[in-house]
C-alpha cells in the first residue's frame, strides 16, 4: 500500500491540450480529500449530544472492564476518542495514566490526531500514550534495556533482516530450519506460549524448544544486540511475568486501558495486556468479531468472545446504527455472514438511502470482468478518456458526486487485480495499488537502507554483513562472502567496518580501490545525517550503492523519503521502517482509483466499490492447496462488502487463466446466502456477444 501508479491518459494528436488538462485534473488534490495525518488541522470538538444513545452509554460507563461490540461504520474510533477525552475532562483523569493500543501505525496516528486536536484547543499539556503492540513493546525493551543486556537504542530487525539473518545462521551451523517470514515464526512461537500456562519462559529457552537452528538464530540476536517483531512482544512479555515490581510499574503508570480491534490480538498480546490489566482495572476493549481475519498469522478472536469469562463483572455495549453504509448493503453483508456470525449483524441498521439492490455480475473472462469494471466506472464518473468518448459509452455521472478517488476495487490475491489495473491503465483512469510485495523488497530499497544503516553504526557487524551480502559497488562476491565469514572474530568490539578493512588487508587492488571510492561516496550522507537531512542522506545513499537518479522517481521511493522527512533522528527513521507497514503508506488524497486486496482494506470505505473474482477457490481461498478458513474467509468477505458507503458491485468470471492455464471458475458459495430481492444478478457480456462477425470474419472481443 502506498505505491500510487499513475497510467498517462491516451490522447489524440489534434487535442494535446486538452489531453494534458486532463492530466494535470487527475493529479489535483480532492477538495473534500480527508487530510494526511501531518496536516491535521485542530478541529472544534464535537459535543456529546451528537452521539447516538448507544455511543453515550459505551462512552459515559462507569470504570471497569467494559465490551464494546462495534459494526462496521458505527463510529468505533469516535467512540474511543470521545471515552478519552471525557475521562480527561469530566473525571479528571490525568492524560498520561490512558494508555491506548491498536494495531496499525495509521489508526494510531489518527487516534492521536483527533485526541491532539482537542487537548491543544482546551490548553491540556500531558498527552495520553497511544501506540501499536509492536511501539509499546519497544517503549518497555527501551526503558528496560539493561534488564535485557541491550543498549538504549537496540537494533530491530525488518522482516527482510530476520529472514536473512535465519537464512545465514542455518547455512552456518548447517541446520535445517526455514522462516518464510515473521507471521510463521510467530505462529510457532504463540503455539509454545499458549501451552507453557503461567509461566513465561526467557525468549531463548523458547527459540531452543523450536530447534537449534532458532536457538543459534536468537543466540547471536543477543551477541549483537538485535532484537526482532516477536521479541517486541515476548522480551515485555517475559519481563513482565518475571518481574512483580516492574508490573506493579507500568500498573500504576496504565491505570485507564483502550484496546481497538481487540477480535485481531494472538497469544502473546493477550498474555500482555492481562498482565497489564487485572481484575478491577479500568479496562475499554473495541472491536467486531465478525471482522476477525488475521487467524492466518495467529490471532485469535476465541479472546473476544471468552471477554465476559475473563471479566465477570463486565458490561456490555453494542453499537448498531451505521454512519457508512446503505441498508442495502448491510443487509446484503449480514444476511451472507449470518450462518457463522459471532455478532448479530442484523441488529445493524442505517438512515443512508440508496440503491435497493447490489450488482452481481457473471463475465466470461477475466477480461470481460475488467471491462465491466472500466465500463462501470467511466458511466459513474461521466467518462474519463478518449476512449469512452469514442466509443460513445460515457456515462453523464449517474451515481453523484463520484470521483476517482472515491472508488476501490478488491480482490483476495493480488494477481487477480493484474486484469484490472492493465484495463483501467489502457484507458488513462489513474490508479493507486498496493504493492505485491513490501517495498522494503525491493533490491534498491535494500541497498540504500543497507548503506545508511551502516552509516549510523559503522561498528555494528549485522549491519556491515548485511551490507556485504546485498553488495558494495566493485566488490565481488566471493570476497563479499570471505568477508561475512571473517568479521565476527576479528572485528573488535568499537573499531569503524572501514578502518578494519584497510587493516585486513587482503581484497585484490581493485576491489580495494572499489571500497575506497565507496567510503569517498558515502561522505555525502555522512553530511547530510548531520544536517538532521534525512531524505537527502537517503538519496545519497542511494547514489553510492549505484542506484541510478531516475529509480529515485519511482513510486515505491516516494513513502520512504516522506517517511524520512517526518522523522527527528535516523534512528527514529530505522524504527519506522522496521516496524511500519505498506498499508500505513495508504494516501485517501490521492485521485485514483485504489486497488488492494481483501485484507489491507480493513479500516478504509470508499463510496464506490467493486470485489471481483468472487469465484470458488479464491472466495472463500483454496488455490494451490492452501485452503483456508472457511469462516474466516467469510468474514474477509463481509469486511469487503462494508467497506462500500453508496454501491456496490460484485463480479466473477466463468473462465480464468491462472498459472498460464484457462481453467473454468464457478461463483462463491458466500453469493448464495444474499437473498435475490436485494441482489440485481446479470451477465453484461455472454460468449456469443464476445465474438462479433464484421465482414465474415469473426474478432475476439475478450482474449
Amino acid at each position: 500500500a502506498g505505491q500510487t501508479t499513475f497510467f498517462p491518459l491516451q490522447k489524440k494528436e489534434e487535442d494535446d491540450t486538452l489531453a494534458e488538462k486532463e492530466m494535470e485534473v487527475s493529479f489535483i488534490q480532492r477538495p473534500d480529500a480527508p487530510k494526511l495525518d501531518s496536516e491535521i488541522t485542530k478541529e472544534k470538538h464535537q459535543p456529546s449530544q451528537r452521539l447516538n444513545e448507544a455511543q453515550k452509554e459505551a462512552i459515559e460507563s462507569p470504570f471497569g472492564p467494559l465490551l464494546v461490540i462495534a459494526g462496521p461504520g458505527t463510529g468505533k474510533t469516535r467512540t474511543l476518542v470521545e471515552r478519552i477525552i471525557w475521562l480527561i475532562n469530566e473525571k479528571s483523569v490525568l492524560p498520561r495514566t490512558i494508555l491506548a493500543v491498536t494495531f496499525s501505525n495509521r489508526a494510531a496516528r489518527e487516534m492521536a490526531g483527533r485526541i491532539e486536536a482537542v487537548l491543544a484547543r482546551e490548553g491540556v499539556q500531558e498527552r495520553p500514550e497511544i501506540t501499536t503492540f509492536h511501539r509499546l513493546g519497544l517503549k518497555i525493551i527501551i526503558e528496560n534495556h539493561s534488564e535485557f543486556e541491550l543498549k538504549e537504542q537496540p537494533v530491530v530487525l525488518s522482516e527482510n533482516d530476520m529472514a536473512y539473518l535465519f537464512s545465514r545462521t542455518a547455512k552456518q551451523t548447517k541446520c535445517s530450519g526455514n522462516i518464510s517470514d515473521s507471521s510463521s515464526l510467530e505462529k510457532r512461537i504463540i503455539s509454545l506460549i499458549e501451552k507453557s500456562g503461567d509461566r513465561i519462559a526467557v525468549p531463548e529457552d523458547i527459540y531452543r524448544q523450536i530447534d537449534d537452528v532458532f536457538g543459534h538464530y536468537a543466540e547471536y540476536k543477543r551477541k549483537h544486540e538485535l532484537i526482532d517483531f516477536i521479541d517486541l512482544l515476548l522480551l515485555p512479555l517475559s519481563l513482565l511475568a518475571n518481574s512483580q515490581k516492574i508490573l506493579a510499574q507500568y500498573r500504576q503508570q496504565w491505570q485507564h486501558i483502550f484496546v481497538d480491534e481487540y477480535q485481531d490480538v494472538n497469544a502473546l498480546q493477550y498474555r500482555l495486556l492481562r498482565l497489564l490489566t487485572p481484575a478491577g482495572k479500568d479496562l475499554f476493549i473495541i472491536g467486531d468479531p465478525d471482522q476477525a481475519i488475521y487467524g492466518f498469522r495467529g490471532a485469535d478472536v476465541g479472546y473476544f468472545t471468552r471477554f465476559e469469562d475473563d471479566y465477570p463483572d463486565a458490561h456490555m455495549v453494542r453499537l448498531t446504527r451505521s454512519y457508512r453504509s446503505t441498508n442495502t448493503i448491510l443487509k446484503a453483508s449480514g444476511y451472507m455472514i449470518s450462518c457463522c456470525a459471532l455478532a448479530d449483524k442484523q441488529e445493524l441498521w442505517s438512515e443512508i438511502s440508496g440503491s435497493p439492490r447490489i450488482d452481481i455480475s457473471q463475465l466470461p473472462t477475466e477480461s470481460s470482468e475488467a471491462e465491466n469494471v472500466l465500463k462501470t466506472i467511466e458511466e459513474l464518473i461521466g467518462g474519463s478518456s478518449y476512449f469512452a468518448v469514442d466509443t460513445g459509452r460515457s456515462g453523464q455521472g449517474n451515481a453523484g458526486d463520484i470521483s476517482f478517488g472515491d472508488i476501490a476495487v478488491l480482490y483476495r490475491v493480488h494477481w487477480v487485480g493484474d486484469s484490472i489495473a492493465e484495463a483501467l491503465g489502457r484507458s488513462g483512469i489513474p490508479t493507486q495499488r498496493t504493492a505485491r510485495t513490501s517495498i522494503l523488497d525491493n533490491k534498491g530499497v535494500k541497498a540504500a537502507l543497507a548503506c545508511i544503516k551502516l552509516i549510523g553504526e559503522p561498528q555494528n557487524i549485522f549491519h556491515a554483513e548485511n551490507l556485504f551480502y546485498i553488495g558494495i559497488p566493485g566488490l565481488s562476491k566471493h570476497s563479499a562472502a570471505r568477508l561475512i565469514n571473517t568479521l565476527p572474530s576479528e572485528l573488535s568490539g568499537n573499531e569503524n567496518i572501514f578502518d578494519w578493512l584497510k587493516r585486513w588487508g587482503r581484497l585484490p587492488p581493485t576491489e580495494s580501490q572499489a571500497i575506497t571510492n565507496f567510503e569517498m561516496n558515502i561522505q555525502s550522507v555522512v553530511a547530510a545525517l548531520g544536517c538532521k537531512d534525512l531524505p537527502k542522506a537517503l538519496e545519497r545513499a542511494a547514489l553510492a550503492m549505484d542506484i541510478e537518479g531516475e529509480e529515485l522517481q519511482q513510486p515505491h521511493w516516494l513513502p520512504l523519503i516522506q517517511g524520512a522527512a517526518s522523522c527527528t533522528n535516523l534512528s527514529e527513521f530505522l524504527t519506522i521502517i522496521s516496524l511500519g507497514k505498506d498499508a500505513d503508506f495508504y494516501d485517501p488524497r490521492v485521485e485514483g482509483v485504489t486497488l488492494m486486496t481483501l485484507h489491507a482494506s480493513k479500516g478504509l470505505e470508499w463510496k464506490v466499490v467493486f470485489i471481483v473474482g468472487c469465484e470458488e477457490g479464491l472466495i472463500p481461498y483454496n488455490e494451490y492447496n492452501k485452503k483456508a478458513d472457511s469462516n474466516e474467509e467469510r468474514r474477509l468477505f463481509y469486511v469487503g462488502m462494508t467497506r462500500a458507503k453508496q454501491s456496490l458491485f460484485i463480479s466473477y468470471a466463468e473462465s480464468r487463466k491462472i498459472r498460464g492455464r484457462r481453467v473454468k471458475r464457478y461463483p462463491s458459495s458466500f453469493l448464495a446466502d444474499i437473498p435475490s430481492n436485494i441482489k440485481n444478478s446479470k451477465a453484461p457480456f455472454s460468449w456469443k456477444k464476445a465474438r462479433k462477425k464484421v465482414n465474415g470474419l469473426q474478432l475476439e472481443l475478450f482474449k
